[in-house]
């Protein structure tokens, strides 16, 4: 899929220079990895909150950094729709997530199948509704769009917008309880945010916005959420 995204060809020298370099370096690259994760760990247990607030802060980031670079070339790179998606992973949904995914874990069924998708359905029923309303609620406000045009946003795109949520983050929130341990719940979502936000993106970008009508913008939703004026991102997690 990544493949589909990528701007050079498959046999493109700089590609093969690339994994040339990969393989050469296999060895250090594993343990530099495994250095930097035991670091990242460790600042989990120090500073729970900040630092899955930062993480998802520099991934929504980076989902609209790529987001914006995939879509288009012509299209002026937008700073402040960046500023906008990035603010929300720090300041909204790396806080809010740490909260969720520690209530889960301790007030949830356990971490067996059965119980993994009993969270992930709950997940669906609960929090994704509450992502959707959520970012269209701040990416009205940062637009300063008035509440009345978000309203009939919402009633236009929330239930197309759940829809194709639950494609993509049921499976992904079942696997996170299932496999993943709850210190790194929080960064697993989103990464999950960075691939589908740019793997979305590039099929929404000519979407008409159903609310403005023509010359209109689609916003963006997620967890993983990007905010963009023309695109339109819905997932709810990072």
């Amino acid at each position: 899929m990544l493949l589909a995204f990528c701007p050079l060809p498959i046999h493109h020298p700089k590609l093969i220079t690339f994994a040339s370099f990969v393989r050469l370096h296999a060895t250090t690259i594993r343990r530099t990895c495994r250095r930097l994760l035991l670091i990242y760990i460790h600042i989990l247990h120090v500073r729970p909150l900040a630092s899955r607030a930062i993480s998802a802060g520099v991934i929504f980031l980076s989902a609209d950094f790529l987001a914006q670079r995939l879509s288009s070339s012509t299209t002026p790179f937008d700073y402040v729709r960046l500023l906008r998606y990035s603010s929300y992973g720090l300041i909204v949904m790396g806080p809010f997530l740490y909260l969720w995914y520690s209530v889960m874990h301790l007030y949830g069924p356990d971490d067996t199948l059965v119980g993994a998708a009993q969270k992930a359905l709950f997940e669906q029923i609960t929090l994704e509704p509450l992502c959707i309303g959520g970012y269209m609620v701040w990416d009205g406000a940062m637009r300063r769009r008035p509440m009345g045009e978000v309203r009939a946003r919402l009633r236009a795109q929330f239930w197309g917008l759940l829809l194709k949520n639950a494609v993509f983050w049921v499976p992904a929130n079942f696997s996170n309880y299932a496999a993943g341990t709850p210190d790194l719940r929080v960064l697993y979502a989103n990464l999950c945010s960075l691939f589908w936000n740019v793997y979305f993106s590039s099929f929404v970008n000519s979407l008409p916005d159903p609310v403005a009508g023509a010359g209109g913008s689609t916003s963006g939703l997620g967890k993983g959420r990007r905010p963009s004026s023309p695109p339109q991102d819905e997932s709810c997690g990072v």
